[in-house]
C-alpha cells in the first residue's frame, strides 16, 4: 500500500498540545490517511521506515486498524479487484506522533519526502490536560524514549537531572516535557526538515486560516473537509479525545481550575524562555477568560441524571428524556449520549478506579471543572431559558456520589436490565480491555471480586458483562437505598419498558417533569434483543454472581417464559 505514497506528514510537538486535533483535521483531507499512536504505530514506523523492512502483513494490519477510525462514508481502505487497497487519490500519509519528536535524524534519513508540522501550545494547559490524563505515565514514558535514543539523550541530559529531582511535584515534571518537546522545533530546522510552527491557540481562533497555511506547507490543495473533521471520524482517539468533537475553544483557560496560583507560576519559571517567546505569560489570551454563567444558580444544580449500565437499554431513556422536552446536549451519538461530558466523566471515572484509589469519592465541587462544563452545555446554543436540562451517559454510573453532591437538586434515574440478558448480549466499553476506560473499570470489577485482572484475557465475554454489570449497578443501587428518595431517585426496569410501557413511561413523565406527558411508546428494537441458548451452563455462573443486588432491584432467576413473555411484549 505504501507504493503510491508520495510524502509522509509528521505530526510532531509536545503530547496535549494539539497534535490528535491537527492529525484529525489532515487526516479527513480527500488524499490524506491517518495513523495514529493507537494505530501500532510506533512499531510500524520502527520496522517498516526507519528498518527498511517490507513487511506487508504488519502494514496491512497497522493500515486496516487505522482505516477503522473513518466513518464509513470517508473510508481510506477499498476493494478493488477483491484486494484490499487505499483509495487512488490517496498520496499524504499522515503519522500522529509526538514521540517522532525524537527521531529528526531518523526521518531525515528516509528515502521519501517527508514534512513536519508542529503545534505548540501554553504550557499552563498543556501541564493541565496530562494531569487529566494521570493514569497514563506521561513522564516516566518520555525519560524512557529520551534513555533508547543516545543522541537526544546527551542533548537533555540536565533536563533529565531535573526531572529526578523532582520527582514529588508532577506540574513541574510536565512543564520540563513541554520544555524539552516544544523545543525541538529547532533540531528538525537544523537536519532540514523544515517544520510550519504554529500555535494551537490560533488553530482554535481561525481553523481555516491556519489549516490552509498548514496544508500549503505539506503540499496540499486546501480542501473544506478539514475545518469538519468531526464529520468523518468515529469513536475515541488516544487520551480520551472524542473524534466526533468539533473545534471550538472551551478548552482554551481551562488550565486555571487544575493549577493553582503557585503552580501557574512554576509552571511558567519551568517552561522558561520559550514559554516567553510564544507570548505565553500570565494574563495572556485574556479575550478566553470565562463569562459569567446566564443561568441560575437553581438551574445549574438541578440536572435530570440519565444513566444505566451501557447495553441495558439506556438509549430509550435518551429517546423519551427528548420527548419530554428535556435538554440533553448539542451532539447527542446514536445512542443517545450526551457527547459533551465524555470527556469529564471519563477522566473522573478512571480516576476514582484506578488500583489503590478505588471507592474514594473525588471533590468535584470545590473545583469550577463542572461548572465550566455545565456553562459551555447550557450556552452552546440549543437550550431554552427555564427548560429542563440533564445528560445521558451509561458511565456517569461510576460517579453518581460525586454528581449528586455536586447538584444537590438532581434528579438520578436509573436503568437497569437483567443480568443474564444484559451479560449475555455483546461487550460493552466498560468490559473491554481495548479503550482507557474499560481496561480501568474491568480490572477494578474484578479485584473488588477477589478474581485476578490478569485472567480476564482467557475469561469469556459473559464473565466480564457479568463483573462489571455487578461493579456498576450495586455502587449506585447501594448509594441510592442509603442516600435518595422518590424526589430525586427512580429506578426502572427494562423488562417493565417493554412489558407495561403505559404505565412506565407515566411513571418517567411524572418524575422527571412533575406531569405526566401523552403515551409515548418507547421504541424497542427487537434487533438489539439477544438471542439466548435457555440450556447455557453460563446463565447459572452470571446469576450467582449478580442475583443478590438483582433480586433487592425485584428480579427473579432468569426463566425462559418470563424472558420471552417480555420480548412478545416488547415486539
Amino acid at each position: 500500500m505504501l507504493t503510491q505514497i508520495k510524502k509522509i506528514v509528521v505530526v510532531a510537538g509536545c503530547q496535549r498540545s494539539g497534535t490528535t486535533l491537527t492529525a484529525h483535521m489532515l487526516g479527513c483531507h480527500r488524499q490524506a490517511f491517518l495513523i495514529d499512536e493507537d494505530d501500532g504505530l510506533y512499531n510500524w514506523v520502527e520496522t517498516c521506515l526507519f528498518s527498511g523492512t517490507n513487511d506487508e502483513k504488519l502494514t496491512n494490519k497497522v493500515f486496516a486498524k487505522a482505516d477503522g477510525k473513518y466513518k464509513k462514508n470517508a473510508k481510506r481502505i477499498k476493494v478493488f479487484g477483491g484486494q484490499r487497497k487505499l483509495a487512488p487519490e490517496i498520496d499524504h500519509l499522515i503519522l500522529k506522533a509526538p514521540n517522532l519528536s525524537y527521531c529528526f535524524d531518523k526521518l531525515k534519513k528516509l528515502d521519501i519526502d517527508v514534512s513536519i508540522v508542529f503545534p505548540i501550545r501554553d504550557p499552563r494547559a498543556v501541564v493541565a490536560s496530562m494531569e487529566k490524563l494521570n493514569h497514563i505515565d506521561m513522564v516516566g514514558n518520555q525519560i524512557k524514549r529520551l534513555k533508547e535514543n543516545p543522541s537526544v539523550h546527551k542533548i537533555f541530559e540536565s533536563d533529565l537531572k531535573s526531572l529526578e529531582k523532582n520527582q514529588a511535584h508532577k506540574h513541574i515534571q510536565r512543564a520540563i516535557i513541554w520544555r524539552m518537546k516544544s523545543g525541538l522545533a529547532k533540531n528538525f530546522e537544523k537536519v532540514g526538515l523544515n517544520p510550519i510552527v504554529f500555535k494551537y491557540e490560533d488553530l482554535i481562533v481561525d481553523k481555516a486560516a491556519v489549516s490552509e497555511r498548514i496544508t500549503d506547507h505539506i503540499g496540499l490543495p486546501f480542501d473544506n473537509k478539514i475545518i469538519r473533521h468531526e464529520k468523518f471520524f468515529r469513536g475515541m482517539a488516544p487520551g480520551l479525545t472524542e473524534r466526533t468533537r468539533p473545534v471550538d475553544d472551551s478548552s482554551m483557560m481551562k488550565w486555571k481550575n487544575r493549577l493553582g496560583p503557585r503552580q501557574e507560576k512554576e509552571v511558567l519559571a519551568t517552561a522558561g524562555k520559550l514559554a516567553r517567546d510564544y507570548e505565553y505569560f500570565a494574563g495572556a489570551n485574556g479575550h478566553f477568560v470565562r463569562k459569567a454563567p446566564i443561568f441560575t444558580r437553581e438551574t445549574f444544580e438541578s440536572p435530570i441524571i440519565l444513566t444505566g449500565r451501557g447495553g441495558s437499554g439506556t438509549r430509550l431513556l435518551s429517546e423519551l428524556a427528548q420527548k419530554f422536552d428535556v435538554f440533553l446536549g448539542n451532539r447527542l451519538n446514536a445512542a443517545g449520549d450526551s457527547m459533551e461530558w465524555v470527556d469529564l466523566i471519563y477522566e473522573f471515572a478512571i480516576k476514582k478506579n484506578l488500583k489503590g484509589v478505588e471507592k474514594r469519592k473525588l471533590d468535584f465541587a470545590s473545583s469550577g471543572l463542572l461548572l465550566d462544563k455545565t456553562q459551555d452545555f447550557l450556552e452552546a446554543g440549543n437550550y431554552k431559558p427555564d427548560q429542563l436540562w440533564g445528560w445521558k451517559l451509561p458511565e456517569t454510573m461510576l460517579l453518581i456520589p460525586e454528581m449528586m453532591s455536586s447538584f444537590p437538586k438532581a434528579k438520578l434515574v436509573h436503568l437497569v436490565r437483567h443480568p443474564v440478558t444484559s451479560s449475555l448480549r455483546r461487550t460493552h466499553m466498560t468490559s473491554r480491555l481495548d479503550n482507557p476506560i474499560g481496561r480501568t473499570v474491568l480490572r477494578a470489577a474484578y479485584r473488588e471480586l477477589g478474581l485476578d485482572p490478569a485472567s480476564i484475557k482467557k475469561d469469556p465475554e459473559y464473565l466480564h458483562n457479568a463483573v462489571t454489570w455487578l461493579f456498576q449497578v450495586r455502587q449506585v443501587h447501594n448509594y441510592a437505598m442509603e442516600n435518595l428518595n422518590a424526589e430525586n431517585y427512580h429506578l426502572i426496569r427494562y423488562e417493565d419498558l417493554c412489558k407495561t410501557p403505559l404505565e412506565t413511561t407515566k411513571s418517567l413523565s411524572r418524575f422527571m417533569t412533575g406531569s405526566v406527558s401523552d403515551f409515548i411508546r418507547p421504541a424497542v428494537d427487537p434487533d438489539r434483543v439477544p438471542n439466548i441458548d435457555f440450556g447455557d451452563p453460563a446463565i447459572a455462573h452470571i446469576w450467582s454472581i449478580c442475583g443478590k443486588v438483582a433480586m433487592d432491584m425485584g428480579y427473579e432467576p432468569f426463566s425462559a417464559e418470563r424472558y420471552l413473555a417480555n420480548f412478545k411484549s416488547a415486539s
